[in-house]
Formats: structure tokens, C-alpha cells, sequence
């Protein structure tokens, strides 16, 4: 039989996907390179590689993947945005390679500013907060799920790991493009529910918006964890939904398509992670759900809906305040800023820009009566991820009659409570209006 090209034997094909890879036939893990891509050594069934991506189809495909690779290639072909590109463009058009490879960044030149772009730039904080969580060594071997056209995957590459990106549609092809521009990695279309690859042969697992194209959230949270060492980690930013119209209002446009579009709730992604056998290391509930779980090697539990709940927000309000010990002046009736240090003590992020939003705010009392509890909110400075210190710039309305007032400076869970009301601290300091 042929031999591999050089260059496939070379790449990061050979180097990364052929001592990972499983054959979907019958489970063998011994691999060859051959001309026409990928032979199992157990039963000889050979997954191909053309332009540079290795497809491994599921010998029964579930009908929602086929369906849903259908709609993809449907809305490329009707792109609903008109300032939009499709993958034709990107493996042609330099300023739009430029455009995918800055994200979830701006770059220099922002054309094309399509929907698509803003949507992944929207998430950039989300992504970097991401990153920091999983702590992966350099070298390591990360597996990015849902990868569609690889902008993760190659930044992933571009930070020192050994990534490969997986989907189900035609958009890995411009991973190849992309790769040559930078740091090469592999891409195989597979379905992220198919046993594709070995057990235990990757250090990290990252998904960007792509686990709720799940409708099978526990049969895909358990192949996710057999593919991850012990001790090694999932990483995600999925969507969720707390408010009934949020579930709602999800994907249906491209549900209409016939793009398998799903939003759960925090409580259910962690019952199913857990149900896997991750258990949390630490999330942040904020335009998106953003955490990490790690790989105990202990079987999953079981819990109920509250338990989980329970385990996400037990330890959420733990905070230290430091508020100025000097005596804090200001005119009467102004709006005055006043520097207070705010130490995330929690297993999770806090952030102003969420679903549920977390606000620095304050209560106002006057010779130990209570004046104003709920007062104006000031936006915390980005991701405050957990053991980091903050400072925030509280804004006070200054009470309109002269005197001396107490403020204590609180954190509030908006809708929900008052950090407060679940630790029972706060960071006081003295206000004088004069």
C-alpha cells in the first residue's frame, strides 16, 4: 500500500492525531499513514484526508449531525448577513484570514465586521478568563471541540499547545489556511459524541459555544471525560439560560435552519459534568457560562437539580472589602468615587456583565439608622476571577443634608442578594457632607 506524502508524515497530522485517534469500526488504537489518510491496524478501515483535514464518519450517523451539516452548508449559500463572509472567502481572501486569526480580538483592520466576528469578539474576556483557569503547560495536548473555523484552535496553537480541532462541518477546511499563517495544527471531522480518539490521551479539552449543539448533554459530557487524562481538564464558554425568556429567545433562527441549537441551565451542565466525572475548579456565570472541570479518575455522581445549585453558588459570595480608613469628605449633593479593594475569595468569577450580574453598591446609614439600603450600582472592572484583588471605583450619591454618615460598601447579586446576606461582611468607612 502507498505511503503517506512527506509532508503528512511530517505534520501534525502524524504527529498528534494518529497515536490519538480510535477506530469508530472497532475500537482499535494502532494507526498508519497511507496515501489515502489514516489506516486501522485492527481492521483496516482507512479515514481520509483531503485538503489537509481527516474525516472520521460514524458508521451509523446520528440523523441530527447530518441534518445539522446540511444547514451549515445551506447557510453558507444563503448567508443572512450581508456583510458576512463563508468559508470560500477565508481560503482565499488574506484580509479575511487576518480578520479569524485576530479573533476573539479586534484587529487592525476590523473588515469584514460580520455578525459572526462581533459575536466571538463579544467573548474575548471570557476566552482569556478561560485560559488563565486551565493552566496548561506548554506542549500540551488539547482536543477544541466545535471548532468550526478553527480561530481557537490556531490561537491555542499560537500559545505554545498541541491542539486539534473537531467539528462535524466544512468549515475546518480553512484549518489548513489558517495553520500555514502561523502555527500548523490538525483538524478532524468527527462527531463530538463519536468515540474518535483513545481514552485518556489528551491533557485539556476546550469548546467555544459549541457543547449546546448537544441534545444529548450526559452522553457527551461522558465521552468528553473519557478522552481526558486524570487530573486533566474541560474547559468551555456555552451558553445557558436563568430567565425563561432567555430560553426562549435561543438560536431560533438557526433552529428554523435546522441547526441543533440547545440552552440548559447552569444546574443541568453541572449535574451532567459531574454525572461524568469532573468536578468543578471554577466557573464564571456571565454573558455565557465559562468554567472549568477537572478529572478526578472517580466514578460521576449523582445529584439533584438544588444539590447542584448548591455547588455552584455554596461558596459564590465569599469576599473580602476595603474600604478607606481615612474619613472620606465630599460636597452635599454630588455624585463622589471612592477607591474600595474588593478580594474574590469564591471558587467562582464575578462579573457586571451577565445574565446575573454582580455590582458593587451600598448602604447608607446615619447614627446607626438604616437611610437608603439599595443604592446606585457600580460596574465591576471586568472578569474578578477567584484569589485575585480588585480595586473598584464605588460611586456614593452624597446625601443631600449635611453630616456624617456610615457606608457600607456591599457587593449585590442582582435579583438574587446581597452578598451580605450571605456572609454577613461588608467594608465600612466614614462619609462627611459637607
Amino acid at each position: 500500500m502507498p505511503t503517506a506524502s512527506a509532508d503528512l508524515q511530517a505534520g501534525p497530522i502524524a504527529r498528534d492525531v494518529v497515536p490519538r485517534l480510535r477506530c469508530l469500526q472497532c475500537g482499535g488504537r494502532a494507526h498508519a499513514l497511507v496515501a489515502e489518510g489514516i489506516r486501522c491496524g485492527s481492521c483496516g478501515r482507512v479515514a481520509a484526508v483531503r485538503d489537509g483535514v481527516v474525516h472520521c464518519p460514524a458508521p451509523d450517523e446520528d440523523a441530527a449531525v447530518v441534518a445539522e451539516r446540511a444547514a451549515v452548508l445551506e447557510f453558507d449559500a444563503h448567508p443572512r448577513d450581508a456583510s458576512g463572509f463563508t468559508i470560500a472567502d477565508v481560503l482565499v481572501d488574506a484580509r479575511v484570514q487576518d480578520t479569524v486569526l485576530a479573533l476573539p480580538y479586534g484587529s487592525g483592520d476590523d473588515a469584514p465586521a460580520s455578525e459572526y466576528v462581533q459575536n466571538v469578539r463579544k467573548f474575548a474576556p471570557a476566552f482569556d478568563y478561560l485560559l488563565d483557569q486551565l493552566a496548561l503547560a506548554p506542549g500540551a495536548a488539547v482536543l477544541d471541540v466545535g471548532a468550526d473555523l478553527t480561530w481557537s484552535t490556531a490561537r491555542l496553537a499560537r500559545n505554545g499547545y498541541r491542539p486539534i480541532a473537531i467539528d462535524i462541518n466544512h468549515h475546518l477546511a480553512a484549518a489548513p489556511v489558517l495553520g500555514a499563517r502561523g502555527v500548523p495544527y490538525a483538524a478532524v471531522n468527527a462527531d463530538m459524541h463519536a468515540p474518535a480518539f483513545g481514552d485518556g490521551v489528551f491533557d485539556a479539552i476546550t469548546a467555544f459555544n459549541a457543547l449546546h449543539h448537544s441534545a444529548r448533554l450526559t452522553e457527551l459530557a461522558a465521552n468528553l471525560a473519557r478522552m481526558l487524562r486524570v487530573d486533566g481538564r474541560l474547559g468551555f464558554v456555552e451558553a445557558y439560560w436563568y430567565y425563561p425568556e432567555a430560553k426562549a429567545a435561543f438560536g431560533v433562527d438557526e433552529i428554523a435552519a435546522g441547526i441543533n441549537e440547545n440552552v440548559y441551565r447552569l444546574e443541568e451542565w453541572h449535574s451532567a459534568l459531574v454525572g461524568a466525572g469532573l468536578e468543578l475548579v471554577s466557573f464564571a456565570a456571565g454573558r455565557s457560562f465559562d468554567a472549568v472541570y477537572r478529572k478526578t479518575g472517580r466514578p460521576g455522581r449523582r445529584i439533584t437539580p438544588a444539590e447542584a445549585a448548591g455547588e455552584l453558588f455554596g461558596t459564590f459570595y465569599m469576599v473580602e472589602i476595603e474600604a478607606p480608613q481615612a474619613v472620606v469628605e465630599r460636597p452635599c449633593g454630588t455624585a463622589a468615587t471612592v477607591d474600595v479593594v474588593v478580594a474574590n475569595r469564591a471558587m467562582a468569577a464575578w462579573t457586571s456583565d451577565s445574565q446575573i450580574p454582580v455590582f458593587a453598591s451600598y448602604h447608607l446609614t446615619r447614627d446607626g439608622e438604616m437611610l437608603s439600603f439599595d443604592n446606585v450600582r457600580t460596574l465591576l472592572p471586568g472578569y474578578v476571577a477567584p484569589g485575585t484583588r480588585v480595586t473598584v471605583p464605588l460611586r456614593v450619591d452624597v446625601p443631600d443634608t449635611p453630616g456624617t454618615y456610615v457606608v457600607g460598601v456591599d457587593l449585590v447579586h442582582e435579583a438574587i442578594t446581597w452578598f451580605a446576606d450571605r456572609e454577613g461582611l461588608v467594608g465600612t468607612f466614614t462619609l462627611v457632607a459637607r
